[in-house]
């Protein structure tokens, strides 16, 4: 037996604690980390998608992105989700950059 719509709803919702979005670089250092608004969220029916878009000025030209990470605390913390990036590099201040994250829940 799967999880229900309003089971996985439920689960989103809780997670949706996960507010924080980091971003890493070949380095391991943490380049930046900005807190997700309701609309970096899209549900899905086994979980959601962060989507969050960053220019090169956000980030600093000649840094290279190599990780996001999904904390529920704006400092430190435990990672709740990680994604490895394809080692993004940003050429110039107006780079344009969207960072997806998807979370599964369960479903079916």
């Amino acid at each position: 037996m799967g999880i229900s719509l309003s089971g996985v709803t439920e689960l989103v919702n809780y997670i949706k604690n996960w507010k924080y979005l980091a971003l890493i670089d070949n380095n391991g250092n943490e380049i930046k980390r900005v807190k997700l608004v309701e609309t970096d969220y899209t549900l899905k029916t086994d979980g959601f998608t962060v989507s969050k878009k960053f220019t090169g000025a956000d980030i600093g030209v000649g840094k290279t992105l190599v990780w996001a990470i999904l904390y529920d605390v704006a400092t430190g913390g435990e990672e709740k989700a990680k994604v490895e990036l394809d080692f993004i590099t940003v050429k110039t201040a107006q780079d344009e950059i969207t960072i997806n994250i998807e979370v599964a829940v369960g479903g079916g």
